[in-house]
């Protein structure tokens, strides 16, 4: 398995079980009786809750963009003893809290409770616990789903990756369940860069006050797979409006005070965080920084977008009328137009497949995660031309678990013939790239790839449907039931 793949599995996996989708987008527990209190009341003691999806900021390591999926049953009870932050740091995070209400143009509405809490906090309180059994269903579907792309080879532990990487990810997080901001700091004091992320985090309570992030579905996702492209839509509206406030709220400090700089340039320097060297030469390689980057890079551009047309009003509007997929955000043009996805259907196939066959995943997989997708053999040019034109499209991965065999449907659907002829092309070339060798057989629109399994890609008008699974029977009968 590659270096690329290997971080790919973390960031879909992230996707798939925070976010992610993302994380990604991660389910932080309800730990107000965590950490360092940075506001008045000492937080209490009772066991935490699960809570709906957080926000939150990246640490120079770009963090992964975690999916929302249920919680555990049982979570650890927490007995804290956390000091108050010093009276400068309190005036510090009083004063952000003006500079960036006023930068963004919303009032606060309530106070935000704050809090410090130590990484190993972070690790042992909100990452471990949940992270357990009660997850191994879900993380062997997204394992699956992931072989079934392309993504990964079977085998890894992605629940030990997420444990490690994602303590050593998060700077600061809203939650806005407890409408709170933790911010992550070893040494239990605010300095210069707690003080960016918690500028960051405000926008995410502004936001929470004015608009209901709850409200957006961030809790109605469950243990599922459900509108992962639409969840990163909506989640790279959120970090894009909050990225924008950040670059406003840092552009205006002194030279002197400046401790961060924009994550596409920090992302240089997060891989000598992070110990295991794969994962670090890894990190360096696109299309990694795009994975974790996009609800912040890609986010920015499009509220960027809406901003420079009509101002922060133009960016509230959008919050009443939510993105719906990724490739609303990579075109702002078509949110603005309200180019909307074409709705997917695929037949089941439990019939054509047999009992032992069970569905694992079926969503959407979106524009950008085609281009990711495709980049495993494809230059980020020639994922970025085959992808263009994307209408919508379904993604299905059914296992069999007698045999441990695989088959994964893709059917899409283009804004045009000509679009589709292009997806086709690139398709088609990723295929020959996979395989080592162009088509076994083309003809009407269909070209197959013989291996140790097999892949068959059919063409017709403005649809394009690849078929993956064990063996060719398997793969004709499955063309020919989701073609009828």
């Amino acid at each position: 398995m590659t270096q690329r793949q290997r971080i790919i599995i973390i960031v879909l996996g992230a996707l798939s079980l925070f976010t992610a989708i993302l994380l990604c987008s991660l389910v932080i527990l309800n730990v107000s009786s965590l950490g360092r209190q940075a506001a008045q009341p000492l937080p209490p003691s009772d066991t935490p809750t699960p809570t709906p999806i957080p926000t939150w900021t990246l640490t120079p390591i770009p963090s992964p963009t975690i999916l929302p999926t249920g919680v555990p049953t049982a979570l650890p009870t927490v007995t804290p003893t956390p000091p108050f932050l010093s009276l400068q740091d309190l005036e510090a995070l009083d004063r952000i809290e003006l500079e960036v209400a006023a930068l963004r143009g919303l009032e606060p509405l309530r106070p935000v409770p704050r809090w410090a809490i130590t990484r190993q906090e972070l690790r042992t309180y909100y990452v471990e616990p949940i992270l357990d059994e009660h997850w191994e269903e879900q993380l062997n579907s997204l394992t699956l789903t992931l072989v079934a792309f392309d993504l990964m080879e079977p085998g890894l532990d992605l629940a030990s990756l997420l444990k490690y990487l994602l303590p050593e990810s998060i700077a600061g997080f809203y939650d806005p369940k407890t409408g709170g901001i933790y911010v992550v700091s070893d040494t239990g004091a605010i300095g210069e860069y707690e003080q960016i992320i918690f500028a960051h985090e405000y926008v995410h309570a502004l936001q929470d006050q004015h608009f209901d992030l709850l409200a957006l579905g961030f809790d109605e996702f469950g243990f599922t797979f459900d509108r992962l492209d639409r969840f990163n839509a909506i989640r790279a509206l959120i970090e894009g409006d909050a990225e924008l406030v950040e670059d406003q709220y840092s552009g205006a400090l002194p030279s002197d005070e400046m401790a961060y700089a924009p994550l596409a340039s920090v992302f240089e320097l997060g891989p000598a965080v992070l110990k295991p060297k794969a994962i670090d030469r890894s990190l360096q390689q696109p299309p990694i920084d795009d994975v974790f980057l996009f609800p912040y890079i890609y986010g920015k551009l499009f509220v960027q977008e809406l901003y420079e047309q009509g101002g922060w009003e133009a960016v509230n509007d959008a919050y009443a009328d939510l993105p719906q997929s990724t490739e609303q955000i990579l075109h702002p043009a078509r949110y603005l137009a309200g180019d909307e996805p074409v709705l997917v259907s695929v037949a089941p196939l439990t019939d054509t497949l047999g009992a032992d066959w069970r569905l694992v995943f079926e969503d959407p997989i979106g524009e950008f995660m085609l281009r990711i997708y495709l980049q495993n053999q494809l230059s980020s040019e020639e994922a970025t031309r085959a992808t263009e034109g994307w209408g919508g499209d379904l993604g299905v991965v059914y296992y069999d678990g007698t045999t441990g065999e695989l088959v994964m449907v893709l059917r899409s659907v283009w804004d045009s013939q000509a679009e589709a002829a292009e997806f086709m092309r690139g398709y088609t070339t990723y295929a020959a790239r996979r395989y080592g060798y162009p088509a076994s057989g083309s003809s009407g629109g269909l070209s197959c790839w013989y291996g140790d399994d097999t892949l068959c890609v059919s063409w017709a008008g403005d649809q394009v449907t690849a078929v993956l699974g064990p063996d060719r029977q398997t793969v004709d009968e499955v063309l020919a039931a989701v073609s009828e």
